[in-house]
């Protein structure tokens, strides 16, 4: 029993450290994402094409996704947590305080946003300079291609915020006790 306990904790400590290094890889693809988005629209207000503002997306949805994963990857681990090596009385309790903790004092709102923030507001932004850039007098077919693809970009976004809008450990306890059960 001794020798699962050791194994027991060097897995959750394990583990910890991976939350640690998704944590980190989620937070400095977050500051890659606000370096390269300010500098690309920065150069894309100075052109005259809208591809350019069209083009930022190109900056915007491989973070977001990397982000998403990472997110839903760190989600995964704490419901392992939760599930494998959290119980009554247990010297680990982290993920199970962490929700109890979530619940009472954290609004779901501030849960929704949280990391879809950054990529939603400059979503919004593209839309906004795409029209305010859009030569509303010489409207061509180009310009609507182009709008529609700006149009299209600027819903998969908002789609996919929609979509893991409530991306928590929760969603993968019952998928890890099934496991356990098994």
């Amino acid at each position: 029993m001794e020798n699962y306990n050791n194994k027991g904790k060097e897995e959750y400590l394990m583990l910890r450290d991976e939350i640690l290094h998704l944590d980190s890889l989620t937070n400095n693809t977050i500051n890659f994402f606000y370096t390269f988005i300010v500098a690309y629209i920065a150069f894309a207000l100075t052109q005259e094409d809208t591809i350019f503002i069209i083009l930022s997306y190109i900056g915007i949805i491989p973070p977001y996704l990397i982000v998403l994963n990472k997110m839903n990857a760190l989600c995964k681990i704490g419901a392992y947590l939760n599930v494998f090596h959290e119980y009554e009385g247990g010297d680990f309790q982290w993920e199970r305080r962490h929700m109890k903790y979530k619940d009472k004092y954290e609004s779901n709102i501030f849960r929704v946003i949280s990391w879809h923030f950054p990529f939603l507001c400059i979503n919004f932004l593209i839309i906004v300079l795409f029209i305010y850039k859009t030569n509303w007098k010489n409207i061509t077919i180009t310009d609507g291609i182009k709008g529609i693809i700006c149009i299209i970009l600027f819903l998969i976004i908002l789609c996919k915020t929609v979509k893991n809008r409530n991306i928590s450990p929760r969603n993968y306890i019952h998928k890890w006790k099934s496991l356990k059960i098994k």
